[in-house]
């Protein structure tokens, strides 16, 4: 039983850490850390979708980060607004 019990630690311990992933309803901000939108809706690529002004925007998951439960982009605001 032990041996078992040190097997599963050990892969466990082995395993990847999966990333946060962004959450709807939560805000997106940019690096600075100012608001940009609230999250609409997240793809099963990590693309989020903000609303800016009045249209849907998909900001694209390379440019996206949790950190504390806290999604950030690397885009600005007016950046987004102009995609």
């Amino acid at each position: 039983m032990m041996i078992v019990a040190a097997t599963l630690a050990l892969f466990a311990a082995a395993a990847p850490q999966t990333a946060e992933a962004p959450k709807p309803g939560k805000y997106l901000t940019q690096s600075d850390g100012r608001q940009i939108a609230r999250i609409q809706r997240v793809l099963a690529d990590g693309s989020v979708v903000v609303i800016v002004g009045e249209k849907y925007v998909t900001v694209p998951a390379a440019t996206v980060s949790v950190k504390d439960g806290k999604a950030s982009t690397t885009m600005t605001q007016r950046e987004i607004a102009r995609m």
